[in-house]
């Protein structure tokens, strides 16, 4: 059995005006390749901090991180860079845009980072950034400038940047978060036709964990199955 995801024992703190606040918990997680897994919580619950430690965005204090194979802990930044780059599409806990381009740039912008690939096939991928966004509902804001967007649209813009790539791995920071019913729908259609890509989303939404695999809640950095 092949896993994407393994944490053992990780740990994470951060030092405040108050003191030392422990965020995780030494956090146990294996995420078998091709699975959805949702880890539901409250905010300041860790979720966030999780995630950006296993898109290599953060490092753990303790304990041991693998991402496709790869100790992430004994990697070098370049190294983790391009593992990110190659095998990790991430949709943040708050949406990411350069405010000088329009939407569909900022879609784009994974592609900066993929010099090997041919330019025949970067049109291809925009084409296909073209229809997922028409899918959700946003067809007639291609040229948008990110301050004309309503949190909704931002976050599935995001949803489709972090996908375009064809990315061994996602990891969705609230992916329905600010959206209306109508097009967390369409969201939650185009999360489960990525089935065979290994997904890890935290959420407040319930919903969300009727797609998954495997779920789990996280409160207080401590991380347990939901039965």
């Amino acid at each position: 059995m092949k896993y994407d995801i393994v944490c053992e024992g990780v740990r994470k703190g951060y030092n405040t005006g108050g003191g030392y606040i422990e965020v995780l918990r030494s956090i146990d997680l294996m995420v078998r390749s091709g699975t959805t897994v949702t880890i539901i919580g409250p905010s300041g619950s860790g979720k966030t901090t999780l995630l950006n430690i296993i898109a290599t965005i953060e490092m753990p204090d303790d304990g041991k991180v693998i991402v496709r194979g790869v100790d992430t802990g004994q990697q070098g930044r370049e190294e983790l860079s391009e593992l990110r780059n190659r095998s990790i599409g991430i949709v943040f806990q708050n949406d990411i845009f350069i405010g000088s381009l329009p939407l569909i740039e900022n879609v784009l912008l994974p592609l900066t980072n993929r010099k090997e690939m041919s330019q025949e096939l970067k049109m291809e991928i925009e084409e296909r950034a073209k229809n997922l966004l028409s899918d959700l509902g946003l067809g007639e804001r291609l040229l948008s400038m990110p301050s004309q967007l309503s949190g909704g649209e931002a976050r599935r813009a995001s949803l489709v940047r972090a996908i375009i790539t064809d990315p061994d791995i996602l990891l969705l920071d609230e992916p329905t978060a600010s959206v209306d019913r109508e097009n967390k729908a369409r969201v939650l259609k185009l999360i489960e036709s990525a089935g065979d890509k290994t997904i890890l989303i935290t959420t407040h939404d319930p919903d969300l964990i009727e797609i998954a695999d495997e779920a789990y809640s996280m409160d207080y950095g401590v991380l347990s199955p939901v039965p």
